[in-house]
């Protein structure tokens, strides 16, 4: 059944009795340099990117050596500070060095990079989704401008309607008023084109906003394009491998990867790290008063002694730390089953989304054909006859003024459609990461 009502709609929009409405999505110039413009200004899109330097920056630390410790000391020195009386004291300088358990560095490496590409995955969603803006804030503004051409057509007809009210008046069929109705009319039409300033005053500003531009004023006007954009494909884009390749559930992927890489850094975290140190002790003359004090021989007053070397090999045992290790990682295995159904989760928010853009793209077009082509010929036909009728006295002011209502709600109503068919196009395309160029 569903599949007969998309024939049908296909048919309504191929109209074979002429042109199709449908033209080749090739972007406009205008929308590709203001995409490009947000790009490359947006404070969001550039605090971004400092993120992922701050990763990057992460990654480096995770991945380094324990700075070595150096030490200095007197060793065994007498309460008189006699460093020539016992042959213990000695001056020590040394160095230690942390070797950490094999694989840690490596596995915090792994995760931080996992993190800094999960983040710039992240700064690839966040272009797109200010893609997504400056198109919405795009066709905002291009349907303001085009709906302004379709008000002042309504006070052209409101113009014309109040001649014939004035001339309906002056050969007696008419009424004063129908004349000052008419001329009430006008001034809410001005009303109307006041309101549509404002209108595009704001969308202006939004569209600035979404391009990261501060004047206003130098933003040139979009031109909201006479035809719509082609239907795309949705069941082809609905498979995991493609849902993969958006940049919202690239980042997804990217995370859970980051996260196994932690448990895995955090299940060698059982293993304790070994600290090797080398110590270089100098001693100094000693003085012997004759007698050597090692073996008691006579000696000349003062001894050369040598210098002595140390070295150490230290491993913490692990008795009482692996209780918060064991709780560490069972926090980060939690972590990681959270990853991957947000994952899932992306998936099927992505699929969601396109699946209503592709509808919501359908309705537009469809409903703008239906306007377009069948509606608004109606409708102008309709105020033609209406307009006739009443200089012929056969109808009432009131029922002109609803003929010449509905062509110009029609005309606005077909505008925003073409618009919104637009800007669902190209949120298509910003959805599935694609480049609009």
């Amino acid at each position: 059944m569903r599949r007969i009502l998309f024939l049908l709609i296909a048919a309504v929009l191929t109209d074979s009795s002429g042109a199709s409405a449908f033209a080749q999505s090739s972007a406009d110039s205008l929308l590709v340099s203001y995409i490009r413009e947000s790009r490359q200004n947006h404070p969001d899109l550039e605090a971004m990117r400092a993120m992922v330097t701050a990763e990057s920056s992460r990654t480096v630390m995770s991945r380094a050596w324990m700075n070595p410790e150096v030490r200095a000391g007197l060793m065994n020195t007498p309460t008189d500070f006699d460093l020539n009386k016992d042959p213990m004291t000695m001056f020590q300088v040394g160095v230690m060095q942390q070797v950490p358990f094999p694989g840690k560095r490596g596995a915090a490496s792994q995760a931080g990079q996992a993190r800094t590409e999960a983040t710039e995955a992240g700064v690839r969603e966040n272009e797109f989704k200010m893609a997504q803006m400056v198109v919405m804030a795009y066709y905002d503004l291009a349907a303001a401008i085009a709906t302004r051409q379709s008000l002042q057509r309504g006070l052209e007809l409101t113009e014309t309607i109040t001649q014939s009210a004035a001339a309906m008046l002056s050969s007696g069929m008419g009424s004063q008023a129908d004349v000052l109705r008419a001329r009430l009319e006008t001034e809410q039409w001005n009303q109307r084109l006041v309101s549509n300033q404002a209108t595009i005053d704001r969308k202006r500003a939004a569209l600035a906003y979404a391009v990261g531009r501060k004047d206003v004023l130098s933003l040139p006007d979009p031109n909201l394009p006479d035809s719509l954009p082609l239907l795309p494909e949705l069941a082809g884009v609905l498979t995991d491998a493609s849902l993969n390749e958006t940049p919202e559930v690239q980042q997804a992927l990217l995370q859970s990867k980051a996260a196994d890489a932690e448990v895995r850094r955090a299940r060698l975290g059982y293993w304790p790290d070994l600290n090797v140190g080398l110590t270089y002790g100098i001693r100094g003359d000693l003085k012997t008063e004759g007698r050597d004090p090692h073996t008691g021989a006579p000696t000349t007053e003062i001894m050369n002694q040598d210098n002595m070397l140390s070295m150490e090999v230290s491993v913490p045992l692990p008795l009482f730390y692996r209780g918060n290790q064991r709780a560490e990682v069972s926090e980060l295995r939690a972590m990681r089953r959270s990853t991957e159904q947000n994952a899932a989760r992306a998936r099927l928010a992505k699929a969601q989304e396109l699946r209503e853009l592709h509808a919501l793209l359908l309705e537009k077009s469809t409903n703008y054909q239906i306007a377009a082509n069948t509606v608004l010929p109606q409708a102008e036909e309709t105020w033609r006859a209406t307009l006739l009728d009443y200089r012929a006295a056969k109808l009432p002011f009131m029922t002109l003024a609803e003929a010449r209502m509905s062509v110009v709600m029609t005309e606005m109503a077909a505008i925003m459609l073409r618009a919104e068919a637009w800007a669902a196009y190209y949120r298509w395309q910003a959805a599935l990461g694609k480049p609009i160029q």
